[in-house]
This record gives C-alpha cells, structure tokens and sequence, in this order.
C-alpha cells in the first residue's frame, strides 16, 4: 500500500516511515520506502538503503503475503 504524502511534507513522510518501521512486527512489514530509501526487515547492518527509483510521492508499505489470507 502507498500512503500518500503532500508535496513538501517530508517531515511527514518520514515520520510515516518510521512510525511504520517501529510497528513492523506486529504489523508483518516486510519493507518501507519513501523518497528514493527502502528499510527491509531483517537488514540490521543497513537499515534504510539507497533505491534506483524515487518514490511516487508517498510511503509505500509491503506487508507479509499470509497463506490462507486473501
């Protein structure tokens, strides 16, 4: 899912990202990314990395793929 955040908001955006981040396990997030960053869960020696894509303006959050769940 893409939050979408305001041109110019940044503080916002990043405040997003890690509020995301921070609440990762319990909300089965595999990945955060916002402008042009990616945090992946499990990557403690590099947690927020550079991306080849800018993001479109928003935090994109990528959950767990659950089996069973639709």
């Amino acid at each position: 899912m893409t939050l979408p955040v305001r041109s110019g908001s940044t503080r916002t955006g990043w405040q997003l990202a890690h509020w995301a981040v921070a609440n990762s396990s319990v909300l089965h997030i595999e990945r955060v990314s916002y402008a042009g960053r990616e945090w992946a869960a499990g990557s403690a020696d590099d947690p927020w990395h550079s991306t080849a894509t800018k993001a479109s303006g928003g935090v994109r959050i990528v959950t767990e793929r659950q089996v069973g769940r639709k």
